[in-house]
């Protein structure tokens, strides 16, 4: 499917599948999709918003699209775990999946992790 089709579906009001979700994000990440046309995807979803199922597909097609960090192989007590959520999961910051950071980065780095 085109980009233009998950855009005008979704500017239109339809519901995308999951398949279209991850197939945007999937371009998106492999440099398919230029950055005016998912802003545009940014722009009718904010317009029209998403149902829960498309919510949860856009947050775990942003989340397969990147590198995931483990925790298991950090050393446990070198973190504190009052800052990271229970129980421990990989967290990333999202500007609508078109950014992929890693914020356990931050707050390592802050702790003298290199």
């Amino acid at each position: 499917m085109r980009p233009y089709d998950v855009i005008k579906k979704k500017r239109d009001g339809l519901a995308l599948t999951d398949a279209e979700i991850r197939e945007f994000i999937a371009g998106y990440v492999a440099g398919e999709i230029p950055d005016y046309q998912a802003a545009a995807f940014c722009m009718a979803v904010y317009f029209r918003g998403m149902n829960p199922e498309e919510t949860a597909s856009l947050t775990l097609a942003i989340r397969d699209s990147g590198d995931t960090l483990h925790f298991f192989i950090i050393d446990q007590d070198k973190i504190s775990t009052t800052f990271l959520p229970s129980p421990v999961q990989p967290l990333k910051f999202s500007s609508c999946g078109i950014y992929r950071r890693i914020s356990v980065y931050s707050y390592l780095s802050q702790q003298g992790w290199k």
